[in-house]
């Protein structure tokens, strides 16, 4: 594993990102819009030295006693499926499932370039190569993350079909593909290192789609990131979006080299990938619902409610059908419906007035003297200063607290 310090380091490779309202960011690792994610990051690699963490991210010794990271592992048994679900399910919920891309999903996604190539029947030589990349992947601990390859929408509306893909092919090279054009939005680029482009880019190769991995540091390669998400400035008020914003954004290539051995065929859809990746999405989401419902009863706590008889049967009632995800990637689809439903399909704000009450988020009269003003509204002084509601507001937003305006009742 490499350090935090190591990856740092790794992220001062003359890449040019640009953040809207920003503009060029000369050092992601120390621009305000984006030092906290490197943080973040830092601290992921960082929780691989840390003593306490050593029996979740690793495996158990081999007869050696070598343990190895599940962040980049091949599993090959349910026993190392559930391991590495383990460390997922506590790495995500550190940030209550809001860093949805890890080095972790990176290996991920290389495992299912691997699974593309071959249920494709790709050349031996490319599947070979997707192979030693992801080994690249384990032995440096670089961060890879994922793009299906669609066009950006201005591209999508160019009145010559022909014109619509997100790419195109300059030439062909001994050395590799020289490619051009914009991919639209996927995420955490300015904090990786490569990224998959999936087949649906349009570049076709000998009658083959074609995937392909590209350096983000590469000559011709920028980064246009989205606005940083509206937030407070305060860090107690805006405690998860302060830290948690992994900034999607687009890649343009002008002139790229894409190696041989980056480039792969496979189907357009990115279904044998996204196989792996909802696997690991499946704890994001599970997160999110924990930090609702935690939220939502220390709410209830703060406001002396904790033993009202209807509180205490709520949270049985809303979660008690909700299940652990399979430990199998290919159960992730099939399971996705079942227990993906109450964390990710319905709305997440639901449990926090459930459970809290909805006299809890209601906001007070502007003419009160006893309440105070956030965001518009004049919450309850006694809600409003306890960090469970900073939180419920924060990482739901107006799901949670309705619309901006006073005197609304949830």
């Amino acid at each position: 594993m490499r350090t935090g310090a190591e990856h740092r380091a790794a992220l001062r490779d003359g890449r040019r990102v640009w953040v809207m309202s920003e503009g060029l960011i000369d050092d992601v690792t120390t621009h305000p819009a984006t030092r906290a994610m490197v943080d973040e990051y830092v601290a992921w690699y960082d929780m691989h030295f840390d003593p306490e963490w050593i029996d979740v991210l690793f495996s158990p010794p081999d007869v050696a006693g070598a343990r190895r990271p599940w962040a980049y592992h091949v599993p090959k048994s349910s026993d190392e499926l559930r391991g590495m679900g383990r460390s997922f399910a506590k790495t995500t919920f550190r940030s209550a499932g809001n860093i949805t891309h890890t080095p972790a999903y990176g290996n991920l996604i290389a495992l299912g370039v691997i699974t593309a190539a071959q249920e494709y029947n790709a050349p031996a030589e490319q599947i070979a190569n997707a192979l030693a990349y992801r080994d690249r992947l384990a032995a440096t601990g670089r961060f890879l993350t994922f793009c299906g390859g669609a066009a950006t929408i201005g591209y999508r509306l160019r009145e010559d079909p022909a014109e619509r893909s997100a790419l195109r092919l300059v030439r062909e090279t001994d050395a590799g593909l020289v490619l051009s054009g914009k991919i639209g939005m996927h995420t955490s680029p300015a904090y990786a290192e490569d990224v998959y482009v999936g087949a649906l880019n349009g570049i076709e190769i000998g009658g083959h789609r074609a995937g392909f991995i590209v350096e983000i540091a590469a000559p011709g390669v920028t980064t246009v990131c989205r606005k940083i998400a509206v937030r407070a400035q305060n860090r107690f008020v805006a405690p998860l979006s302060s830290r948690y914003d992994e900034l999607d954004g687009q890649m343009w290539l002008d002139q790229v080299l894409i190696p041989w051995e980056r480039v792969f065929f496979a189907e357009a859809s990115p279904e044998p990938i996204a196989r792996w990746l909802l696997w690991h999405h499946l704890y994001g989401w599970l997160a999110k619902a924990e930090f609702t419902l935690g939220s939502a009863l220390a709410l209830t706590d703060a406001m002396g409610l904790k033993e009202h008889e209807r509180c205490r049967a709520r949270p049985a009632i809303h979660f008690g059908g909700l299940l652990r995800p399979q430990s199998h990637p290919s159960d992730a689809g099939r399971h996705r419906a079942v227990a993906g439903a109450p964390a990710h399909g319905r709305d997440p704000a639901h449990p926090a007035r459930l459970i809290a009450g909805r006299r809890t988020l209601r906001p007070r009269s502007r003419g009160s003297r006893n309440g105070r003003r956030a965001g518009g509204i004049i919450w309850r002084r006694r809600v409003y200063r306890n960090p469970a509601f900073g939180l419920i507001a924060d990482g739901l937003g107006p799901r949670v607290v309705g619309p901006r305006r006073p005197g609304i009742r949830f």
